[in-house]
């Protein structure tokens, strides 16, 4: 999404990944750009020229906060960033990737210091114009909703808050099937403004 972002509209993206090291993302973002693998595989590798020319433009429209390296986990401190980037840069989206990793504030329910944390990024996206994707994983499903059938969790599947569901503005759901010959599906489960 961040990626065909940049290309249609020249959005530039700031990153929070707790995951992913910025190496590996810069590689995949490559491999999209350039629709060629970054490693040798079954199809050709991008060439040395590729690669340079997706490296330069990956840096005017991609910027990282790298966890390993004392990067903000608490959300004030990803907000203070990403604050930065948006006047530094001129960011317009922020990925948060996954939540979970974020320090929640002490002393709260956990569905309480969820519910403060989306409001404080609701806020950030408006002062500052932006948007903000969270990358949040379900909970374990309970057992009368796994099995062969496809599920398709919302906001209320996500650990901690129903606040996941009442608060975003839109909910969509990535849902890759099990068997790579299917291709991957977008659901969209919640739209605030239609």
């Amino acid at each position: 999404i961040c990626l065909n972002l940049a290309l249609s509209m020249n959005y530039k993206t700031v990153f929070c990944s707790f995951e992913k090291p910025p190496e590996l993302h810069l590689m995949q973002l490559a491999q999209k750009l350039t629709k060629r693998p970054f490693f040798k595989g079954g199809e050709q590798r991008m060439s040395p020229e590729e690669r340079d020319h997706a490296q330069a433009w990956l840096k005017e429209h991609f910027l990282f906060m790298d966890s390993r390296r004392d990067g903000p986990n608490d959300i004030d401190g990803i907000l203070s960033t990403a604050s930065s980037a948006v006047m530094r840069m001129g960011c317009r989206v922020l990925v948060i990737d996954p939540y979970n990793h974020i320090k929640l504030a002490h002393g709260y329910r956990e569905t309480d210091a969820i519910s403060d944390m989306l409001t404080s990024v609701q806020q950030f996206a408006r002062d500052h114009e932006c948007h903000v994707f969270f990358i949040a994983h379900p909970t374990k499903l309970p057992p009368d909703r796994r099995g062969d059938k496809k599920v398709v969790v919302t906001g209320h599947d996500i650990a901690g808050s129903a606040a996941w569901f009442a608060k975003d503005d839109i909910g969509i759901t990535a849902w890759r099937h099990q068997r790579d010959e299917e291709p991957p599906e977008c659901h969209i489960w919640k739209i605030r403004w239609s």
